[in-house]
C-alpha cells in the first residue's frame, strides 16, 4: 500500500536531487539549482515537519558548495564521515568538532550488537528501545538469523530506558535497563546471550504493566511538554500528559492555564521565534479540542531552561511550559 506523493514545499520549478535523511529520521540534506548560491548543484539542509512541511533552509556551504554541481551528500550516523559528489566525482570529508553543528542532524545514540544462543549459533529476534517514563518506543532492530548482528538508532534523550528483545520462537522475551546522559557514547555495544538448556516448565506469558496514576494534591500545577529538533508535532506521550491536566481543569470551579513555548538556539533567532509559536499553537489546539481556554506566549530562543551547550541540554530547551493555576 503506497500513498499518493506530494511535493515538498522545498521543491522549486529548477532541478531538485539526491534527497538523503540522516540518522535522526528528521533532518533533510538534498541538491538544488534553485535556492541560489554558489555556483551550479549547492547542498541544501533542512527538517522535516509532518506531511509537506520542511523547517529552515539552510545552505551548507565550504568545503560542500562550490561553482560547480555539488550533490548525493551522505553523513554516517555518527554524524562524522561525509560522501558527496562533485562533477561525476566521488569525495570525502570529516565534519568533525569545528564545523558548524547547523549542518548535522540531531545527535543520535546508535546501539549496535549480537542475539545468540549460548554454545550454538545465532538468533533472529525483534528489538525494542523503550522509553520507561512515557512508554513510548524510541528505536526498533531486527537481527540477523545468520550473524545474530543487530544495529538501532535513536535520539539521544537523557533518562532511563529498557530494551527488550522479542524472539521469534523458542525463548521468553529478555529485557536489560539503559541509561542515556551526557556522558553516554555515540554507540553502545549491548548483546544478548541465551542459555538453550530446556525449561522443565513452559514459560508464562507476560502479564501486561498496568501504569498508576497518582493524583496530584496541589492546587498548582506546572508541566514541560519537550519537542524533538526543528519539530512542533506532539508525542503520544505528550498527549498523556496533557490530557491529565485536561482532567484537572475540567473538575474545578475555576482555573488558569498559561502557555510559554521556548527554542534551543539552532537556527536563526527569526525561525526560532516562528517554531516556539507553532509549538505553543499545538499544545494550545489540544486544550482547545478540550474545551477549555487558556494563554499564550512564545519567546524563541530567548528563554532557555539551560545553557545551550551541547545536545542534551538542547533537547531540555525545545519545550513548552504549561502552567495551571486552580482557584
Amino acid at each position: 500500500q503506497w500513498s499518493v506523493p506530494q511535493k515538498l514545499d522545498i521543491s522549486t520549478p529548477r532541478d531538485e536531487r539526491s534527497v538523503f535523511i540522516g540518522a535522526d529520521s528528521k533532518t533533510l540534506y538534498f541538491a538544488s539549482d534553485g535556492w541560489g548560491g554558489s555556483g551550479k548543484l549547492d547542498i541544501f539542509k533542512t527538517t522535516l515537519e509532518g506531511g509537506t512541511s520542511t523547517g529552515e533552509l539552510i545552505n551548507i556551504g565550504k568545503p560542500f558548495n562550490t561553482k560547480d554541481d555539488d550533490y548525493g551528500f551522505i553523513l554516517d550516523a555518527p554524524r562524522n564521515d561525509v560522501f558527496f559528489v562533485r562533477e561525476g566525482d566521488i569525495y570525502y570529508a570529516n565534519l568533525g568538532a569545528t564545523i558548524d553543528n547547523r549542518i548535522k542532524p540531531q545527535s543520535v545514540l546508535i546501539i549496535n550488537g549480537l542475539v545468540k544462543e549460548k554454545g550454538k549459533g545465532f538468533l533472529e529476534a525483534n528489538l525494542f528501545m523503550r522509553h520507561d517514563e512515557s512508554d513510548e518506543i524510541m528505536g526498533k532492530a531486527r537481527s540477523n538469523s545468520a550473524s545474530g548482528e543487530y544495529s538501532m538508532s535513536l535520539p539521544k534523550f537523557p533518562g532511563e530506558y529498557t530494551l527488550r528483545v522479542n524472539f521469534l520462537e523458542g525463548y521468553p522475551p529478555i529485557e536489560k535497563k539503559v541509561v542515556i546522559d551526557a556522558a553516554t557514547p555515540d554507540v553502545l555495544e549491548i548483546s544478548f546471550e541465551v542459555d538453550p538448556t530446556p525449561q522443565e516448565a513452559p514459560v508464562k506469558a507476560e502479564q501486561p504493566v498496568t501504569k498508576q496514576v497518582v493524583a496530584i494534591p496541589t492546587s498548582n500545577k506546572k508541566a514541560t511538554v519537550l519537542f524533538r529538533y526543528g519539530q512542533a508535532i506532539l508525542t503520544d506521550s505528550s498527549k498523556v500528559q496533557l490530557q491529565e491536566i485536561a482532567a484537572l481543569c475540567k473538575t474545578a470551579k475555576q482555573y488558569t492555564l498559561s502557555l510559554v513555548g521556548h527554542t534551543d538556539d539552532s537556527g536563526s533567532n527569526g525561525f526560532n521565534q516562528k517554531l516556539s509559536e507553532r509549538r505553543v499553537k499545538a499544545v494550545a489546539d489540544f486544550f482547545h479540542s478540550q474545551g477549555l481556554t487558556c494563554k499564550i506566549a512564545a519567546k524563541g530562543e530567548q528563554a532557555p531552561m539551560v545553557a545551550n551547550d551541547n545536545d542534551v541540554h538542547k533537547a531540555q530547551n525545545r519545550r513548552v511550559e504549561v502552567i495551571l493555576v486552580l482557584e
